[in-house]
């Protein structure tokens, strides 16, 4: 896909597709593809930035710690 194909629409399918991923890499992604199109709309390749749109929301798993059980924190203190 060519960046002056690029549509808010591809994004949008973009982040979601992305939802197993962290909040925190999804934002980084969403920041750098902003970045990118800003440059390409300052080199004069697109006339709009499609990401800088408050319609587009990123989204991502939370990382669920489980605590230890009792026989992984005794093989741990064995290994030690």
């Amino acid at each position: 896909m060519q960046l002056t194909e690029i549509k808010t629409i591809d994004l949008a399918k973009l982040y979601d597709a992305n939802n197993s991923l962290s909040l925190s890499t999804n934002t980084k992604i969403k920041n750098l593809i902003n970045e990118i199109l800003d440059s390409a709309i300052e080199d004069g390749i697109i006339a709009k930035n499609v990401a800088d749109t408050k319609r587009l929301t990123v989204k991502g798993s939370k990382d669920i710690r489980e605590p230890l059980s009792e026989d992984e924190i005794k093989n741990i203190k064995k290994n030690i």
